[in-house]
Protein backbone atom coordinates (compact mmCIF):
# COMPACT_ATOMS: atom_id res chain seq x y z
CA UNK A 1 0.00 0.00 0.00
CA UNK A 2 2.88 2.36 0.71
CA UNK A 3 4.49 1.59 -2.64
CA UNK A 4 1.38 2.49 -4.43
CA UNK A 5 0.64 5.63 -2.38
CA UNK A 6 4.39 6.43 -2.79
CA UNK A 7 4.35 5.82 -6.57
CA UNK A 8 1.59 7.86 -7.01
CA UNK A 9 2.52 11.14 -5.14
CA UNK A 10 5.57 10.48 -7.60
CA UNK A 11 3.43 10.34 -10.72
CA UNK A 12 1.23 13.95 -9.71
CA UNK A 13 4.84 15.22 -9.02
CA UNK A 14 6.13 14.50 -12.47
CA UNK A 15 3.13 15.66 -13.81
CA UNK A 16 3.07 18.96 -11.80
CA UNK A 17 6.97 20.05 -12.55
CA UNK A 18 6.22 19.00 -15.99
CA UNK A 19 3.33 21.64 -16.33
CA UNK A 20 4.55 23.69 -13.82
CA UNK A 21 2.51 27.17 -13.14
CA UNK A 22 2.47 30.24 -15.25
CA UNK A 23 1.63 33.60 -15.85
CA UNK A 24 1.43 36.05 -18.43
CA UNK A 25 0.67 39.73 -18.70
CA UNK A 26 1.38 42.85 -20.06
CA UNK A 27 4.69 43.95 -18.30
CA UNK A 28 5.71 47.86 -20.06
CA UNK A 29 6.99 50.42 -18.64
CA UNK A 30 7.33 54.18 -20.12
CA UNK A 31 10.97 54.04 -18.63
CA UNK A 32 11.80 51.07 -20.78
CA UNK A 33 10.42 51.13 -24.09
CA UNK A 34 10.19 47.61 -25.99
CA UNK A 35 11.52 45.79 -23.11
CA UNK A 36 9.65 44.10 -20.32
CA UNK A 37 9.61 45.05 -16.62
CA UNK A 38 9.28 41.73 -14.56
CA UNK A 39 9.29 41.85 -10.86
CA UNK A 40 12.25 44.48 -11.55
CA UNK A 41 14.15 42.90 -13.96
CA UNK A 42 14.19 44.18 -17.66
CA UNK A 43 14.26 41.81 -20.00
CA UNK A 44 14.53 42.00 -23.92
CA UNK A 45 12.01 40.67 -26.64
CA UNK A 46 13.13 37.17 -26.46
CA UNK A 47 15.01 37.04 -23.40
CA UNK A 48 14.62 34.22 -20.61
CA UNK A 49 16.34 34.79 -16.94
CA UNK A 50 15.95 32.93 -13.65
CA UNK A 51 16.85 35.40 -11.15
CA UNK A 52 19.45 34.01 -8.82
CA UNK A 53 18.11 32.12 -5.37
CA UNK A 54 14.88 31.00 -7.32
CA UNK A 55 13.02 28.23 -9.43
CA UNK A 56 11.56 29.96 -11.98
CA UNK A 57 12.06 31.98 -15.64
CA UNK A 58 10.99 35.22 -16.77
CA UNK A 59 10.51 35.80 -20.09
CA UNK A 60 9.88 38.71 -22.13
CA UNK A 61 7.53 37.62 -25.07
CA UNK A 62 7.88 41.13 -27.13
CA UNK A 63 8.31 44.72 -27.50
CA UNK A 64 4.77 45.58 -26.61
CA UNK A 65 5.83 44.10 -23.22
CA UNK A 66 4.20 40.79 -23.18
CA UNK A 67 6.01 38.38 -20.88
CA UNK A 68 5.53 35.98 -17.96
CA UNK A 69 6.99 33.79 -15.38
CA UNK A 70 6.83 30.08 -14.98
CA UNK A 71 7.52 28.45 -12.06
CA UNK A 72 7.32 24.95 -10.81
CA UNK A 73 3.57 24.10 -9.39
CA UNK A 74 2.15 23.24 -6.06
CA UNK A 75 2.70 19.73 -4.40
CA UNK A 76 2.48 18.03 -1.26
CA UNK A 77 4.18 15.16 0.25
CA UNK A 78 1.81 12.36 1.85
CA UNK A 79 1.90 11.48 5.29
CA UNK A 80 5.54 10.29 6.90
CA UNK A 81 7.02 11.83 3.82
CA UNK A 82 8.87 15.15 2.96
CA UNK A 83 10.07 16.84 -0.10
CA UNK A 84 13.67 17.49 -0.51
CA UNK A 85 14.52 20.92 -1.35
CA UNK A 86 14.84 23.08 -4.93
CA UNK A 87 18.17 22.88 -6.09
CA UNK A 88 18.93 26.33 -7.02
CA UNK A 89 22.33 25.63 -9.08
CA UNK A 90 20.26 24.12 -12.13
CA UNK A 91 18.44 25.65 -14.72
CA UNK A 92 14.46 25.78 -14.95
CA UNK A 93 12.26 23.56 -14.76
CA UNK A 94 14.94 20.85 -14.20
CA UNK A 95 15.25 22.78 -10.63
CA UNK A 96 11.81 22.10 -10.50
CA UNK A 97 12.70 18.12 -9.40
CA UNK A 98 12.52 16.96 -5.63
CA UNK A 99 13.34 13.98 -4.37
CA UNK A 100 10.44 12.38 -1.84
CA UNK A 101 12.21 11.14 1.15
CA UNK A 102 9.68 9.12 3.49
CA UNK A 103 10.64 7.52 6.77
Amino acid sequence: MKFLLCGTVLLAFFAITIYGQAYIGTFADPKYPGKCVIEGYILSPGQKFQPKGTCQQLECINADGRGGSTGCGLIGAPPNCRLADFDFSKPHPRCCHRELICD
